[in-house]
């Protein structure tokens, strides 16, 4: 007794799915371009700086050599930030980055040097 192969077509349809995808690559956040220290004293100094162009959450302000205390200043369209603490007459360079997501921005660098004691 032999088998009979036969196919059978239920109405049933194939299809080929045709995905779309949107990738949405991360770009290095716009780097500050207006920055001012208008502030310098012979212990601190405050940064200012105007937000870039673009999507940011965030900045980062580092200073060399490392010392102080900074503390951000989360005034609207005032972004900052002041560090205390300083070593009067010493040259510091400071330096904020934009930050989006888990990348930064090219820095903004400044050197400056604290006021010295007066006698």
């Amino acid at each position: 007794m032999g088998f009979h192969r036969s196919h059978h077509n239920f109405g049933l349809t194939h299809f080929n799915w045709c995905c779309v995808f949107h990738v949405i690559l991360p770009t290095e956040p716009a780097q500050i371009t207006m920055f001012s220290i208008p502030t310098i004293t012979n212990a601190s100094i405050r940064i200012h700086w105007v937000d870039p162009e673009g999507i940011n959450n965030g900045y980062r302000v580092t200073i060399t050599p490392a010392e102080g205390v900074l503390t951000y200043i989360n005034e609207p369209d005032n972004p900052g930030a002041s560090v205390t603490m300083l070593t009067p007459g010493k040259m510091y360079n400071v330096s904020v980055y934009t930050l989006s997501g888990l990348m930064e921005s090219s820095p903004t660098q400044y050197s400056f040097t604290t006021q010295s004691y007066s006698k």
